[in-house]
């Protein structure tokens, strides 16, 4: 049997579904873009580009002969697979602080600050956060000193002492 029955299959069904698919990655991937997205639409995002890599897989199988033609020239061929695998690395190596990492980042910058600052953070005096902090078994010397310097950079005293310090915040008058 010829592959008459793959062209067939790639053409007239693999191509809407692959259109339909990328059409609704490309409205899905423009939302999460400006973060107007949900956890289903993520969700759909995501299992869109699985279909779409099928669809492709399936236009692949039905255009064999014509995408090969493609690839005769030998230096072409290279190009391109040398331009595809650089891309895959460069993103792969990408490194760099997430959303899920910025609570963490806030959290370190606050128990790196001096008393002074944090207490201004939490609208109290150097003196009446230093009390809060005492009692919380945190000595702090002086109002240079920072929280992490303070509890030697013991990260449950740190967050126990930031507690304590939000706990002890007044609420802004009204």
């Amino acid at each position: 049997m010829s592959s008459t029955p793959i062209l067939i299959l790639s053409r007239r069904r693999a191509r809407p579904w692959l259109l339909a698919c990328f059409g609704l990655m490309a409205a899905t991937g423009a939302l999460m873009f400006f973060h107007w997205n949900t956890p289903v639409q993520r969700s759909l995002h995501a299992w869109l580009g699985w279909l779409v890599l099928i669809g492709v897989a399936l236009q692949l199988l039905g255009n064999g002969s014509l995408i090969g033609r493609f690839f005769t020239h030998p230096r072409l061929a290279v190009g391109l697979l040398t331009f595809a695998l650089t891309l895959m690395l460069g993103t792969s190596l990408q490194r760099g602080p997430t959303a899920q990492a910025a609570p963490a980042l806030a959290v370190q910058a606050l128990g790196r600050a001096p008393l002074r600052t944090l207490a201004e953070v939490f609208g109290l005096t150097p003196a009446q956060a230093r009390q809060v902090l005492a009692e919380t078994g945190i000595a702090v010397p002086d109002d240079g000193t920072s929280l992490d310097a303070a509890t030697q950079g013991r990260a449950s005293q740190v967050n126990d002492g930031l507690k304590a310090l939000a706990s002890a915040t007044q609420p802004p008058p009204r």
